[in-house]
């Protein structure tokens, strides 16, 4: 998911069985499922399901999304086989959206299903490679579906679709943001000794199309703390800002002041983030990246642009604005 989501202990052992027919023949015919996770079923009725909504039955972590629409209880599945005596199936739907949203090869994710304090272990692909999931449960009880993303575990009741928490220890609450605009051009004056000079800084900020979001994890820096979450903003700069003599004419201009201003960005200085409640400044800054620790419930603020650093033009003066450049105030807002 980049920058744009611990194993599961068992506690007991069961025999599971996916797909296998059990000779045990019921009442009705069909062929019996042990008391244990079954596995994908493409053919499951739904005459009977109830719809997940308001945010039930969805999991999403940095590096996996899944979200199950509705849920069936039945005695039988896809009219193939049934639930062993005592115990009933739990038929749950997948919304196809998420079906691509799976961990790749290399990502810390792992998954059981825990039924009566029993587990199975499972993946998120094994789960998304069907269009449905099939659990056997004693009548009246439930599984809960467990995912471990890069340590921490989420952990969803397949009978309610209730999540085990809505904190940010649990749920991935990720919230997309729009930056507009997306460039920071301003002229200033700067003075060093009795050279003027109109200097002209330029920042752009990849993702004015696009925007940025308020994630609780991030490669590198992992999760953020309770209550807190990551805000990434990628930028570009021009090292050497556009500087022209300050003087009427060229005649006017001593020889001195005709070499170039070197500048130094001091990104942390120069950059920060407004939001109800409080600033922040970049916690961490790459060449072309600045990371903001904010609160997990910011849904919009304010990227603000004071333009400091270390100005340079070979002299022993010190550079300094005589005229700053105004400030820059890029909205950071949600995106519809």
């Amino acid at each position: 998911m980049g920058f744009a989501v611990a194993v599961v202990v068992l506690l007991g052992v069961v025999p599971f069985v996916l797909f296998t027919f059990i000779d045990d023949n019921t009442d009705s015919g069909l062929p019996a499922k042990a008391a244990d996770y079954v596995g994908n079923d493409p053919g499951m009725p739904t005459t009977g399901a109830r719809n997940f909504s308001n945010g039930l039955g969805a999991l999403v972590g940095p590096h996996f999304a899944l979200r199950f629409t509705t849920v069936e209880v039945s005695r039988t599945a896809s009219y193939q086989y049934e639930a062993a005596p005592g115990y009933e199936f739990l038929l749950l739907t997948i919304d196809p959206a998420t079906l691509a949203d799976a961990p790749g090869p290399d990502d810390d994710v792992t998954a059981a299903i825990m039924v009566d304090g029993a587990g199975h272990k499972t993946s998120v692909a094994a789960i998304q490679r069907g269009s449905g999931l099939v659990v056997s449960v004693a009548t009246g009880h439930t599984a809960l579906l467990k995912i471990t993303d890069t340590g921490r575990t989420q952990t969803l009741d397949l009978r309610t679709g209730k999540r085990a928490s809505d904190e940010i220890q649990g749920y991935y609450p990720e919230r997309a943001l729009n930056l507009s605009p997306d460039t920071y051009a301003q002229s200033g004056k700067t003075s060093s000794g009795g050279c003027r000079r109109q200097t002209t800084m330029s920042i752009d900020f990849i993702g004015g199309g696009t925007g940025t979001a308020v994630l609780p994890w991030g490669p590198d820096v992992g999760w953020a703390k309770p209550g807190r979450a990551w805000l990434p903003i990628n930028y570009t700069m021009l090292t050497n800002p556009v500087s022209v003599p300050d003087y009427d004419t060229l005649f006017d201009l001593p020889p001195a002041c005709a070499v170039d201003l070197n500048f130094q960005l001091d990104p942390k200085q120069t950059f920060a983030v407004e939001f109800d409640g409080g600033t922040a400044a970049p916690v961490k800054v790459t060449d072309q990246l600045l990371l903001f620790d904010v609160p997990v419930t910011m849904t919009g603020g304010t990227l603000v642009i004071h333009p400091a650093g270390t100005f340079n033009d070979g002299s022993t003066h010190p550079v300094v604005w005589s005229e700053p450049p105004p400030d820059g105030r890029i909205t950071l807002a949600a995106a519809k």
